[in-house]
């Protein structure tokens, strides 16, 4: 059987809106392809729609050293310096692919976007918020699932049916973002939600059973909400409690569900103050923290430091904590960043794993 290409499955995961599994793909495939354009320009996409600037522009540029010509390219590098705020650059990249091909409809309507919202907007320091620039990034085609097929609308019609007949339920636990069904507690379950003998455990928190299916029922709600962060902290105090296992192994479950954040989706964010307070509580919750880098130790594949947080006049210092982020990263110390992280507990200290790192453009 022939060996299935990387690249082609690579941008099906793009179709598909996997743009994590793509990054996992590709990236330990580095070597293989290291002097093919493709493979850096797809890697470069799909950091950009995963937030991360920092890792799309890092991808691009080895992109360009294979050709600077390239209209794809162009337009993708252009998105980046639009959704950064650095207007002027995001201008000449659109003019220099309008002068190759005056008629691109992408190149002609970010322009005209860029007149509206400099005009409109103050973009010197916070950027452009993605939601504003997304409709500018790369296309890879219509999502598999958008199919008009007689499967879909007899898909469709079922769950029309179920909705009108089991609205009540449908519509609770189990809302259109994910079928969690198999995650429910079973009558067994609720009756026995807690540990008989606690004699032997540790705990962080102990709740009864109505407060153990409480925290459940609403970690779920919390989830198809889209309010992932709110539904791991319900998560987090059921594995920390005295539940039974059989519930703590369907909290456990539910993780899998939830999703990686960018700074345009975070719901839920937690404050420096609130995670001090009980991090316990917090782990695995996404965060956007802002403040100075101090301690940095870049590396070719990292970068380590601690940040202050805090406000960028130091009127208002909460804490430091260190970071970890597994790619290289281009910030200047000595200004403010926001860095979008995830929170871990490593001897009983807050640390943060990084994932994007923003710094506003200067006036």
């Amino acid at each position: 059987m022939a060996k299935k290409n990387p690249l082609v499955q690579a941008e099906r995961l793009l179709r598909a809106r996997h743009y994590s599994q793509c990054i996992s793909l590709l990236e330990p495939l580095i070597l293989e392809y290291r002097d093919t354009f493709r493979f850096y320009y797809l890697l470069g996409v799909a950091y950009m729609y995963v937030g991360d600037l920092g890792g799309a522009e890092l991808y691009f540029n080895k992109a360009r050293r294979f050709t600077a010509t390239n209209t794809d390219l162009i337009l993708a590098q252009a998105a980046v310096f639009l959704r950064k705020g650095e207007l002027r650059t995001a201008v000449s990249y659109y003019l220099d692919v309008k002068d190759a091909d005056p008629g691109n409809r992408t190149a002609k309507k970010a322009l005209a976007f860029i007149r509206q919202y400099s005009r409109e907007q103050n973009v010197s320091r916070v950027g452009i918020p993605e939601s504003a620039v997304k409709k500018f990034y790369p296309k890879f085609g219509m999502h598999p699932a958008i199919v008009p097929t007689v499967l879909t609308v007899c898909v469709l019609a079922a769950a029309g049916l179920l909705l009108y007949r089991n609205s009540a339920r449908v519509l609770g636990l189990n809302g259109a973002r994910a079928d969690l069904t198999a995650l429910e507690l079973t009558t067994d379950e609720k009756r026995t939600a807690i540990e008989t003998d606690i004699s032997g455990g540790v705990y962080r928190y102990l709740m009864s059973q109505a407060q153990v299916t409480a925290a459940y029922e609403k970690a779920q709600r919390n989830f198809q909400l889209h309010r992932d962060n709110a539904a791991q902290v319900e998560i987090n105090r059921i594995l920390n409690s005295n539940a039974s296992s059989g519930v703590k192994y369907k909290a456990y479950r539910l993780m899998d569900y939830l999703e990686v954040p960018s700074f345009d989706t975070l719901s839920v964010p937690y404050s420096y103050t609130q995670v001090a307070e009980d991090p316990w509580l917090y782990k695995d919750c996404w965060v956007i923290w802002q403040g100075f880098i101090a301690n940095a130790k870049p590396g070719d594949d990292y970068y380590n430091c601690d940040l202050f947080v805090g406000d960028e006049d130091f009127k208002h210092m909460e804490g430091f904590v260190a970071v970890t982020i597994p790619q290289p990263v281009n910030v200047e110390t000595g200004r403010t960043v926001q860095i979008l992280a995830q929170i871990d507990i490593q001897d009983g200290k807050v640390l943060l794993k990084g994932k994007s790192v923003y710094q506003p453009v200067l006036k």
